[in-house]
C-alpha cells in the first residue's frame, strides 16, 4: 500500500446562492432521489449535525444570528459545501481503529475550522466508493456597518470568510494536521490536482463507457456494412460464376453443334465430290457411247446409201415382173423373184429406230423401202 492522503475540497459548483440550489444539495446529501453510483446495501446517509432538512436548518441558523433569510442580498453566497475524505485505501473496513477515529476527527475539525455556530449540516456518506462527509458552512461574520454604527457588531454574510484568498490552503493544512496521527499525509501544496466526487468520476466513466459503446456500435455497424458488402460481392461473384458456367455450357453445346454441322458438311462435301466423280465418269462413258453410236449411225447411213440404188432397181424389177406367171419363167428368173420377195418381206420387218442415230432422210428412205415404194 502506498502513501495515504487526507483530502479536503469544496463543491466544484461553487457557493450555494439560492434556496432552490440548496434544495438540490439536500436532495443529494439525504438521498431523496436514488443515485445509480450508490450501494443500496450500505447504510443510508448519517446526519452527524442538522435535522436532514438543509433549507430549514440554514434559515434557522440565519434567524438565530439576526439575519433575515428572505432579505438576503441578490446573488449573495448563502452557504458553501465542503467535502472531507481520504484516500480510498485508507477506508479498509477490516482494519480496526481507522474509520471511527476518522469520523470523529473530521467532525471535530469541521466545527473547529469554520466554527460550530456556522456549520448548518454535516452528513456522512458510506454508501459510495469512498466514505466522505458533506459539511455545509454558512459564511457568517460580525462587523460594524459604517452607515449604522449605532447598531454595534452585527452578523452578516461574507463569502470571503470561507473562500477568500488563502482559505483553501488553510483548510488543507489544518485538515492534514488533524489527520496526521491516523497516518494520512497532506497532498502537495500548490498541486493542480482536485478532489472529484466518485459520482463525477462515475459519470465520466459512464460517459467513457457510452463513448466506447458508441464506438463499438459504430465499429460493429461498419463491420456489418463490410460483411454485407462481402456478402453482396460473394453473391455477385456466385451469380457471375453461375452465368459464366451457363455461358460455358451454351458455348459447349454450340461448339458441339458446330462440330457436328462441320462434320455433316464435310460428309456432304465428300458425298458430292464422289457423286460428281461418278457423274463425270458416267458422262465420260455416255460421251464414249454417243461417239460409238454416232460412228455406227454414220456407217449405217453409208451402207444404206450404198444399198439404195440396188434396192430401187430390185423394186422396179419386181414391179415390172408382177403379173407374170412364175411357172412360165426360167428357173433362174423364178429364183430371183423369190429372193426379191423375201427381201421385201424382210425389209417390211425392219424396225426403224426412234432415236437420233439416223437422219430424217434415211428414215424416210427406210420407210419407203418397207412400204415397197
Amino acid at each position: 500500500m502506498g502513501d495515504l492522503f487526507s483530502v479536503a475540497a469544496f463543491n466544484d459548483r461553487g457557493p450555494i446562492k439560492s434556496w432552490s440550489q440548496m434544495e438540490g444539495v439536500n436532495s443529494h446529501n439525504c438521498r431523496l432521489v436514488p443515485e445509480p453510483h450508490c450501494d443500496p446495501a450500505m447504510p443510508k446517509p448519517i446526519h452527524l449535525h442538522g435535522s436532514g432538512d438543509l433549507v430549514a436548518d440554514v434559515r434557522a441558523l440565519l434567524v438565530r444570528h439576526g439575519v433575515d433569510p428572505d432579505r438576503l442580498r441578490k446573488n449573495a453566497a448563502i452557504a458553501y459545501e465542503a467535502i472531507l475524505t481520504a484516500s480510498h485505501d485508507f477506508f479498509d473496513w477490516t482494519r480496526n481503529g481507522t474509520v471511527g477515529p476518522w469520523i470523529a476527527r473530521a467532525f471535530e475539525f469541521a466545527k473547529r475550522m469554520w466554527g460550530a455556530h456556522r456549520v448548518a449540516s454535516i452528513v456522512l456518506h458510506i454508501d459510495e466508493y469512498t466514505p466522505h462527509m458533506h459539511v455545509v458552512v454558512v459564511p457568517l461574520v460580525q462587523r460594524i456597518f459604517k452607515r449604522r454604527p449605532a447598531q454595534g457588531m452585527t452578523w452578516t454574510l461574507n463569502g470571503r470568510s470561507v473562500a477568500g484568498p488563502g482559505e483553501f490552503q488553510k483548510v488543507h493544512d489544518e485538515y492534514a494536521e488533524a489527520m496526521a496521527s491516523l497516518g494520512l499525509k497532506r497532498g502537495l501544496s500548490g498541486s493542480k490536482a482536485k478532489y472529484r466526487p466518485y459520482a463525477s468520476e462515475l459519470a465520466d466513466l459512464n460517459q467513457q463507457k457510452a463513448a466506447a459503446a458508441a464506438a463499438e456500435a459504430e465499429a460493429y455497424r461498419v463491420a456489418e456494412q463490410h460483411r454485407e458488402a462481402d456478402r453482396q460481392r460473394q453473391a455477385e461473384s456466385a451469380e457471375k460464376a453461375a452465368e459464366l458456367d451457363r455461358l460455358k455450357a451454351a458455348y459447349e453445346i454450340e461448339r458441339r453443334q458446330m462440330s457436328e454441322d462441320r462434320d455433316r458438311v464435310r460428309r456432304q462435301a465428300a458425298w458430292l465430290k464422289r457423286e460428281k466423280e461418278r457423274i463425270d465418269e458416267k458422262r465420260k462413258l455416255t460421251d464414249v457411247a454417243l461417239e460409238e453410236a454416232s460412228a455406227e449411225r454414220l456407217a449405217m447411213e453409208e451402207a444404206l446409201d450404198a444399198l439404195m440404188p440396188t434396192i430401187k432397181a430390185a423394186i422396179a424389177f419386181r414391179t415390172g415382173l408382177q403379173g407374170l406367171p412364175v411357172a412360165r419363167l426360167p428357173a433362174e428368173t423364178a429364183d430371183v423373184l423369190r429372193n426379191v420377195d423375201r427381201f421385201d418381206r424382210a425389209a417390211r420387218q425392219i424396225m426403224i429406230p426412234d432415236n437420233d442415230r439416223l437422219s430424217e432422210y434415211h428414215r424416210q428412205q427406210m420407210l419407203r423401202v418397207r412400204e415397197g415404194r
